[in-house]
């Protein structure tokens, strides 16, 4: 698979995990460590807001993933850079409650003194510079990884798909989009129940007063692979509605439910191949170019300035689809319809697609019966129960940066 994951609207580093590492900023005298007791953590991850680091109970042995947000810029007012955090917490919170969405625990704001003075001849300013933390539970193995392995089998992969749709249609349900969804954005626990993470790009698209109203969303916002085209549309509305800006101006968006729809088709695509079906879904791309069948006419949207590109009720290319499993390829195609307005909706697929129905899923059930509660946790009265037809290949970073380093051996051999 082509790794775009250093992509220009969201980049994300993996550095080798190190068994020792202390989280950046995190003291031992912090609020974090002393709610949470932690001890020293690894670094999981960095990405364009900040990094994620394990934070580990010394006590009590558990653990949970730190998000520490970037620090304040000088040029951003104190509210803008705690709202921020603040609306990702609210929107987690909202979702925390569905076994395919990580809990989120805890936001703590901590204020550090200034570590220099001002210049000599400026006014005397005490300065404090605020960090950020997100407590979340931690899940340890990461799914890009579980991917590119090539250990899944099919029944597996379709598996996780099913846990996707699942997560994604609570999220919809709570009138919440993710616009974010890709391989990164998903962590899997000990049982193979995957987890959709990372909620900073996330927007809620209906008010409950108006619940038959979907508000678009504007902008590009997301990982380039996975992004559905009409997202490069600025002002043509791929709604039958239009909402109006603070200054009483007419904008037209996109449907971010219908955006989480074409990226969940996208991740089945990157489950199977193992790749990218494209870089971008735009025509510059001859990947995607030749996936987009374009129609005789120019109905529908107007393209974009300077290229060829129409959004039509097309068919989804045949080619991409003979390398899906046959019985996945309606679903996928009605997943990849470029034109918005004709793909599935995600209460449409729990409802009633056949390979959806089809899938045996492992998943956690809730139950008040005293012989279940030694399986998961007593506490929550939740149970693991096993899909009968797979087992989950689960391997910690350290393995598979063994099965890479075994493959290079093995290439080089051939050369």
């Amino acid at each position: 698979m082509h790794d775009n994951r250093k992509s220009r609207h969201h980049a994300k580093e993996r550095p080798k995990l190190s068994s020792s590492h202390s989280p950046e900023g995190i003291k031992t005298s912090s609020l974090l460590y002393k709610k949470y007791g932690g001890t020293q953590g690894k670094l999981l991850g960095t990405g364009a807001g900040g990094s994620v680091t394990l934070l580990q109970n010394g006590q009590t042995g558990n653990m949970y993933a730190i998000k520490q947000f970037k620090t304040k810029s000088t040029t951003e007012s104190m509210d803008n850079y705690l709202g921020k955090f603040k609306k990702e917490y609210k929107i987690s919170l909202r979702l925390t409650n569905h076994q395919n969405i990580i809990k989120t625990l805890d936001l703590l704001t901590e204020s550090s003194p200034p570590k220099h003075n001002n210049p000599i001849g400026s006014p005397t300013q005490q300065i404090y510079t605020s960090t950020v933390y997100l407590v979340m539970e931690y899940c340890p193995y990461d799914f890009f990884n579980l991917v590119m392995s090539g250990l899944l089998t099919i029944p597996e992969i379709n598996c996780y798909m099913k846990q996707l749709i699942n997560g994604v249609n609570y999220m919809h349900d709570q009138g919440i989009a993710h616009r974010d969804l890709k391989l990164d954005n998903c962590v899997v626990d000990k049982n193979g129940i995957l987890k959709l993470i990372d909620f900073g790009s996330a927007t809620v698209f209906r008010d409950p007063a108006f619940p038959e109203i979907v508000l678009p969303a504007e902008g590009i916002v997301g990982s380039d692979p996975y992004l559905a085209p009409e997202v490069f549309y600025r002002g043509h509305s791929h709604l039958d509605i239009t909402i109006f800006s603070s200054h009483g101006i007419a904008t037209n968006g996109y449907d971010p439910r219908l955006v989480d729809i074409w990226s969940l088709g996208i991740i089945y695509c990157c489950m199977v191949l193992r790749r990218f079906p494209w870089k971008i879904p735009k025509v510059s791309d001859p990947s995607y170019k030749s996936f987009q069948t374009l129609p005789e006419s120019t109905g529908g949207l107007p393209p974009m300035k300077g290229a060829t590109f129409v959004i039509e009720s097309t068919p989804v290319s045949p080619t991409l689809l003979r390398l899906l499993p046959r019985e996945s390829r309606h679903l996928i195609s009605r997943m990849l319809e470029i034109d918005p307005k004709k793909r599935i909706l995600v209460d449409e697929i729990v409802g009633k697609d056949l390979f959806y129905l089809s899938i045996h899923e492992c998943r956690d059930v809730y139950t008040q019966n005293p012989e279940d509660l030694t399986l998961v946790d007593p506490e929550d009265h939740w149970r693991f129960v096993k899909a009968d037809d797979h087992d989950h290949h689960l391997i910690t970073n350290e393995e598979f940066d063994k099965i890479q380093e075994e493959k290079r051996k093995a290439k080089a051999l051939k050369i």
